[in-house]
């Protein structure tokens, strides 16, 4: 399983964050569901590494023993911090675990030219 914290994707300066994971489908550890180590969000940014199984970074080092599954039925929604340590192992069902992503943050208090220019479509 590739630990990893979703800061890491993020670094725009959209601060703070959350992310609401929403599962379509029932989540659990045998179709891929997630896995979280609980607390682990207040430890800050972890250094990452490559991941051997995807193009992803992975968490280079972290302590995952206490980490627990979270089973979601359909329609239930996890809100994740950014920094929160989780993973999910591989789907070993039939069926595909499909869920919708969302975030919600706060406006830069600065943006680059460039930026403007593409959230203004100029």
């Amino acid at each position: 399983m590739d630990w990893h914290q979703d800061a890491v994707y993020n670094r725009d300066g959209h601060e703070p964050r959350l992310i609401c994971w929403t599962s379509l489908t029932d989540s659990h550890p045998e179709n891929g569901g997630l896995f979280v180590v609980p607390g682990s969000h207040r430890h800050g940014p972890i250094p990452p590494a490559q991941s051997p199984r995807n193009e992803f970074n992975k968490i280079a080092e972290t302590d995952t023993a206490s980490a627990v599954p979270v089973i979601l039925r359909a329609g239930d929604v996890l809100i994740i911090h950014p920094l929160l340590v989780h993973g999910s192992p591989e789907n070993k069902t039939d069926a595909d675990r499909i869920a919708l992503m969302s975030g919600y943050q706060r406006p830069k208090p600065e943006y680059t030219e460039s930026e403007l220019k593409l959230r203004l479509k100029i």
